[in-house]
């Protein structure tokens, strides 16, 4: 199939979207989110661009960029080849990261602009890494907080011409944003993209990993016979010593290895994507110590809960 062309004309804003191949995980600690942050600090100003809105979610990310030269393609061609090398390399694994290169369209107006802005910050509050509007000022990687003066604004962002879409001064544009991002239902249509789409499949409980060799299953029944565990102990929650390492080595393996979402490997552990995440370098150390790995899985029997 021929790919579509894409209309980066000069001062058009479009709402851009990346994922994680087969929705894979591809920002799994905070190291990810900020080298993702560095480049577009770098790169947007240097191709003349700004940004309205953003999000960095553990499979995927928005933005609402405009660049004044019409360089669109370039600029993401830059930075999904200079984040992919680093991932590649500091996870020791090769192909590609990102689903395809990027999905975008266009802006089609102020009203479309502001409703990106609310779908974009609140992504962070509908896939549960924060719990409220008021967590959510706090969250670092979207530009939500810079909007309300919480954090000084980055590089890439464009707080006034932001601000300006919902008031003439600060004050009032800020209350009006934050009683915009506060409503359930907008009051009307979602802008014309099927955002859904963009949002990775929920995976199969127990299914194969999208590149079709070893499942989480497997994954978890060969760690519970490493570490003398039972599925139960594993799937607790629980911070004794050895479960947290048994967790922390499958949340390894699992993310990076197998690349299984962040989502379904919190739910087999019982603990939150966010856990997840904040094992994944301690996983890293203690699956090489202890010889564990996605190629000692094959064939290990599940054990037996009491």
């Amino acid at each position: 199939m021929a790919r579509r062309i894409r209309l980066d004309a000069p001062h058009v804003a479009h709402h851009v979207m990346l994922r994680g191949l087969d929705g894979a995980s591809i920002f799994l600690d905070a190291d990810d989110h900020q080298d993702f942050v560095d480049r577009l600090s770098r790169l947007l100003p240097e191709c003349d661009g700004s940004c309205f809105a953003w999000a960095i979610m553990p499979n995927h990310a928005h933005l609402v960029i405009q660049t004044q030269n019409g360089e669109l393609s370039r600029l993401m061609r830059r930075i999904n080849s200079g984040y992919a090398i680093r991932f590649n390399r500091v996870y020791e694994r090769r192909g590609y990261v990102f689903q395809n290169r990027f999905r975008s369209r266009i802006v089609t107006g102020d009203s479309d602009l502001t409703g990106l802005i609310r779908y974009v910050h609140r992504n962070p509050l509908e896939g549960g890494l924060v719990s409220s509007l008021d967590a959510l000022l706090h969250f670092p990687w979207s530009g939500h907080a810079a909007l309300f003066g919480v954090r000084a604004p980055l590089p890439f962002e464009a707080i006034d011409d932001t601000l300006a879409l919902f008031g003439a001064t600060r004050e009032g544009a800020r209350t009006a944003l934050l009683a915009w991002m506060a409503r359930e239902e907008p009051g009307r249509p979602e802008p014309a993209t099927a955002h859904r789409t963009l949002e990775p499949p929920v995976p199969r409980p127990g299914g194969f990993e999208a590149q079709g060799r070893i499942g989480l299953g497997a994954l978890l029944s060969a760690a519970c016979n490493r570490y003398d565990l039972t599925s139960r102990e594993l799937g607790s929650g629980s911070r004794q010593p050895l479960i947290a390492r048994a967790r922390a080595v499958v949340a390894w393996v699992a993310a990076v290895e197998l690349r299984i979402s962040g989502r379904e490997i919190g739910e087999a552990l019982g603990v939150t994507p966010q856990a997840v995440s904040a094992a994944l370098s301690r996983g890293r150390r203690a699956a090489r110590q202890d010889g564990f790995c996605a190629a000692a899985v094959v064939g290990v029997p599940k054990p037996e809960d009491p």
